[in-house]
């Protein structure tokens, strides 16, 4: 037998179970009994594989070992797949449901075994019928249909859903062609009314959208570590599957000069693809499609091509695979832009080879401030002068800012810090902003690079001088199909002559900038649609406030800040009294602007510094990072009461909501993330018990309070 026919993730697993129930010394018999010669780190590293005679022993000789014919069964309960093989896990959860995970049961199979062909050959609903045939000469053993039952059974589990129910209606061991299993497994609308579940589904769906936004930084690295561009494009269409869940995918672009088509495809034909690549170039792509979703592949100098993903019939595509399928386009884009400009740089001089470099660092940046950094650090050794800035425009909030300006700064700059401050904040708390929607007018209108001074300006160009440090330079936008990103401001050269006449006296200047301009602005655009994904994985969509998993950071992140600095930190949870009676009242349109509001009343109440989250429903959380004693927590926590004593006035109909807020303090109340917020919870529960509108501070419970 080949030594590469089953993953060890299944030895994992077994040796796991044997080591919990039975300990060691069945550990250590078990692997004497089947002749197992290998160390126990070779058999827990799911990276290596084993022979399926070594596995078959190994579970025949534990079955024996352990006295327990379903050894099988309970190895396939012990499969912790997000701690054992990670990939296999995020490949899963990277669907929406286990319907779709489960169409992938021929790939992830593959994955794990060489010898049994798995395919999903029905799927209707919430069921499934899954086969599974262990190929000649190699005869399957019951040991092991107990193992994929099991491992079909905790499926949902990723998901955050029950446990499904298995049945195997065939059996290859029984002398059938095959083993054929039924799946059911309940539906996601059915978590209804448990707060606790859905909290849970949820996280599990941001973690398949973490898992796609980590998909798009992997795409990034590759465009970088391949010189080739063809592969590069084919890379793209392979990981575009991460972007938008089809059956085929086709990138269709051509680079200037190119005598024909460049199409990568996945899942057609060479002939099929001729065919569709016509297709979709003159596909209207204002016109919404559910056969297909089509993105333009397109810098600011070039429309390269389309990149598109061809759905099942019937199938409706989300919002987010759009979104997710413009930023694979924007980085083939990105790959074919660097390409043109590589070929345009070749043929006019190879002196510009500081301009490949930006190139290559800017693929590498996954963030906003990353390409700030590189642009800043780079642009002055590229032209040559002595200083030079890049200066951001954030629309969200109609600003310049410049943020940071070399490496270094960024390791103290949190990411969820670009997210709410940069784009959907008040930059200038962190960096030098200035609001000039005007001049990004002017700027868009007038996209040629311009020289200036400060004793010669406006106020407006002033200011931007002001923030690059700067008493004259060439002014150079960087725009894209329009949108302004920012602003390249180049200093005097080292010859010292003033940016007017190095902007005349030098034509290549002039096209430096806007080669430099055109490599930047599709890495801005996709870092800002990378982080704004990012966002929208870390807040709330209807009160824009912190998520479950951007609060759990926030506390762990006080909790650590308050036991190295010696002092209290607190959390409150806060439950809206007889909210359901609004819902009923005025509806869930009205009743989710009156949760939007709730959450400005909640963060207009707290001081600055604190967190105001929304958990699910009807229930947020405060976070307190450094308060003196219990008196600061009670203090916040009536100052809030107060703020909602006023009724809603700004419906059509007079809403009254009041408040019931459960207080834990640290250490007094735990030392945790899950005791904390448990302890609050518990409070706010004997508050609501107790009438509402109330505080109550977290204590243990006695036979009085029930």
């Amino acid at each position: 037998m080949g030594e590469s026919q089953l993953s060890n993730i299944m030895t994992k697993s077994l040796l796991a179970y044997v080591a919990r129930v039975g300990g060691d010394d069945k550990v250590s018999e078990a692997l004497e009994l089947a002749g197992e010669s290998r160390p126990l780190q070779e058999l827990n590293d799911t990276s290596k594989w084993s022979s399926y005679d070594q596995v078959h022993s190994l579970f025949s000789a534990a079955a024996l070992v352990m006295h327990d014919h379903e050894i099988g069964k309970w190895a396939g309960r012990e499969l912790d797949l997000a701690k054992d093989s990670p990939g296999i896990a995020s490949l899963l959860t990277s669907m929406s449901s286990p319907h779709d995970a489960i169409k992938l049961a021929s790939q992830i199979a593959a994955k794990s075994t060489t010898v049994t062909d798995m395919e999903a050959v029905e799927i209707a609903g919430n069921s499934a019928l899954v086969s599974a045939i262990t190929m000649p000469p190699i005869t399957r053993d019951k040991i092991f249909c107990d193992y994929t039952a099991q491992v079909l059974t905790r499926l949902p589990t990723l998901f955050g859903l029950d446990e499904a129910d298995v049945i195997e209606i065939e059996c290859q061991t029984r002398g059938d062609r095959r083993c054929l299993y039924r799946v059911l497994w309940m539906d996601a609308l059915e978590l209804e009314g448990d707060p606790d579940r859905q909290i849970q589904y949820l996280k599990n769906q941001i973690k398949a959208l973490n898992s796609r936004v980590e998909s798009l930084e992997v795409a990034s690295a590759d465009l970088v570590s391949t010189a080739d561009i063809s592969s590069v494009l084919q890379t793209i269409t392979v990981r575009a599957s991460t972007a938008a869940q089809g059956q085929k995918y086709l990138l269709v672009a051509r680079l200037p000069g190119d005598g024909e088509l460049r199409i990568h495809r996945v899942g057609f034909s060479e002939a099929e693809a001729r065919v569709r690549a016509a297709e979709i170039l003159d596909h209207d792509i204002t016109v919404e499609c559910q056969e297909r979703l089509v993105v333009e592949v397109s810098s600011p100098r070039h429309n390269f091509g389309r990149l598109a993903v061809f759905f099942p019939p019937g199938y409706k595509f989300l919002p987010h695979e759009l979104r997710q399928l413009k930023a694979y386009a924007g980085h083939a884009a990105a790959a074919l832009e660097v390409a043109a400009v590589m070929e345009e740089l070749t043929e006019r001089s190879n002196a510009l080879g500081s301009t490949l470099d930006l190139a290559t660092r800017l693929a590498q940046a996954t963030s906003h401030q990353e390409v700030c950094v590189v642009l800043n650090e780079s642009i002055a050794r590229i032209f040559g002068c002595v200083s030079a800035a890049f200066i951001s425009w954030i629309p969200e909030d109609q600003v310049f800012v410049r943020s940071c300006r070399r490496s270094s700064e960024l390791e103290n700059f949190s990411s969820y810090a670009t997210a709410t401050e940069v784009f959907g904040g008040s930059p200038g708390k962190l960096y030098p902003s200035m609001r000039s929607p005007q001049l990004a007018y002017r700027l868009c209108k007038s996209p040629e690079p311009f020289a200036v001074e400060s004793h010669n300006v406006d106020v407006a160009l002033g200011g931007l001088l002001a923030m690059g440090e700067l008493s004259s330079a060439i002014i150079s936008p960087i725009i894209s199909q329009g949108e302004l990103f920012g602003v390249l401001l180049i200093g005097p050269g080292h010859d010292n002559l003033p940016p007017s006449l190095r902007l005349i006296s030098d034509g290549n200047v002039r096209d430096q900038l806007v080669g430099v301009a055109n490599i930047a602005a599709p890495a801005l655009r996709n870092a800002r649609l990378l982080e704004k994904v990012e966002y929208e994985a870390l807040h709330d969509p209807i009160t824009s406030l912190p998520n479950t998993r951007l609060l759990q950071d926030e506390i762990v992140r006080a909790l650590s800040h308050a036991e190295r600095e010696n002092h209290k930190s607190a959390v409150l949870f806060a439950d809206l009294d007889n909210f359901s009676s609004v819902n009923d009242s005025v509806g869930h349109v009205v009743a989710d602007d009156v949760l939007r509001a709730v959450g400005l009343i909640l963060r207009s109440a707290v001081r600055r510094g604190d967190v105001v989250a929304r958990l699910a429903g009807d229930q947020f959380a405060i976070v307190l990072p450094k308060i003196r004693d219990l008196d600061d927590a009670q203090v916040v926590a009536k100052k809030i009461v107060s703020a909602f004593s006023s009724p809603f006035q700004d419906f059509e109909t007079t809403i009254s909501v009041s408040v019931s807020i459960g207080v834990a303090v640290f250490p007094e109340h735990g030392r945790s993330y899950d005791e904390l917020l448990g302890h609050a919870d518990l409070a706010m529960r004997q508050a609501k018990s107790r009438g509402g509108d109330q505080i109550k501070l977290f204590q243990q419970v006695t036979s009085s309070d029930g």
